[in-house]
């Protein structure tokens, strides 16, 4: 793995951020995970949340979070490292988290919390991000995408793999959004080029999207043994930047109609960015979910999804759609075959052909 990242890395723009010399991080991984081991059993209390009661052993196990410097995500790296697991928030403005990372270290009182940058909205920073990882040389167990990328999770998809452990699996956690209800895929414009844009209902194609990208990474990984889970989540209809930017007279302190946002709130049910974070945390890291894999999740139960989401043709089709956009196509074969190789069975082809739920 350190011979792949090292090749991976030379062939992409050199990270702008400087690289620490891997045995020197390793080594201070290990001092911060006795720490960690620490704050896990500290903060795992009776009568705490039903993720954190259900946690897994969290010591030696690494999470990275997209978007973890803001709302959900930054509340589902707090309350992740409180149980003592080693966070890296990914996010596009370095110098907010920053900040993030001294809150989650404060409030969680795990020193095992790091920024990295990466803009989803980029294939370059994507990659650079990937390779940067990679380059440390860090485990990672867990990957909480709060964008659903799919290159991000292509390109961390063999780490995950090779991170896991017999009765330990990886996971994946997509957030996704009851507005997937309202989503529909147009595959002949998925970005809106030629038809006009409707910012809900572009909302709701890219949740679809989430929760089909999972169920299909999940069967995949199932059918060839990777392992690797995938669910997907809801939050529920949390206080967050998102949430503000609907509602702004009603949920702005400091505009006029503010004295609306205990009604607003109310009418909704608004969650905390904290209530909205505690199923993908469950999700990230309780053992109730070890081995489970292809769900939709809320409220840290299993729900049901709209029709669409459980389409495995819609699933499939979209997959190989991002697989040509991202130019990643049967990323998942090499991981096959060399699992098999390393098990010394030969293969000379091996096409994925069939997908079990």
């Amino acid at each position: 793995m350190a011979i792949a990242a090292t090749c991976i890395g030379s062939l992409l723009p050199r990270p702008s951020w400087r690289i620490p010399n891997s045995a020197t991080r390793l080594d201070e991984f290990k001092f911060q995970s006795m720490l960690a081991r620490k704050v896990a059993k500290k903060n795992c209390r009776k009568g705490l949340c039903r993720a954190m009661q259900s946690s897994s052993s969290s010591s030696q196990r690494h999470v990275i979070i997209t978007g973890g410097n803001t709302g959900i995500g930054k509340a589902t790296a707090t309350e992740l490292a409180r149980q003592g697991m080693a966070v890296t928030i990914a996010c596009r403005n370095v110098e907010k988290g920053k900040q993030a990372v001294a809150d989650i270290i404060r409030e969680s009182s795990n020193p095992s919390v790091r920024v990295m940058e990466l803009d989803l909205a980029s294939f370059a920073s994507i990659r650079q991000f990937a390779a940067g990882y990679l380059h440390l040389g860090l485990p990672l167990n867990s990957l909480v995408n709060h964008l659903g990328h799919f290159l991000l999770t292509s390109l961390l998809l063999g780490k995950l793999k090779s991170c896991a452990s017999p009765g330990m699996k990886s996971r994946v956690v997509v957030l996704a959004s009851a507005a997937e209800r309202i989503g529909n895929i147009d595959f002949n414009d998925l970005n809106y080029k030629s038809r006009s844009y409707n910012n809900w209902l572009a909302y709701g194609q890219s949740k679809l999207a989430n929760c089909l990208f999972s169920l299909e990474l999940s069967r995949r990984c199932t059918s060839l043994g990777i392992p690797v889970t995938s669910n997907s989540m809801h939050p529920g209809i949390v206080d967050t930047e998102l949430i503000r930017y609907v509602f702004p007279q009603a949920l702005d302190r400091s505009l006029p109609f503010s004295g609306l946002r205990p009604v607003v709130t109310k009418l909704l049910g608004l969650k905390t960015p904290k209530q909205g974070a505690s199923t993908s945390v469950y999700l990230a890291n309780s053992s109730e979910m070890e081995g489970l894999t292809g769900g939709y999740y809320e409220d840290s139960r299993k729900a049901n999804p709209s029709a669409r989401a459980t389409d495995t043709e819609l699933s499939f089709k979209l997959w190989a759609v991002s697989e040509e956009l991202t130019n990643t196509t049967d990323i998942l074969e090499p991981l096959q075959l060399s699992a098999r190789a390393s098990q010394g069975v030969s293969m000379i082809s091996h096409r994925l052909t069939n997908f079990s739920s």
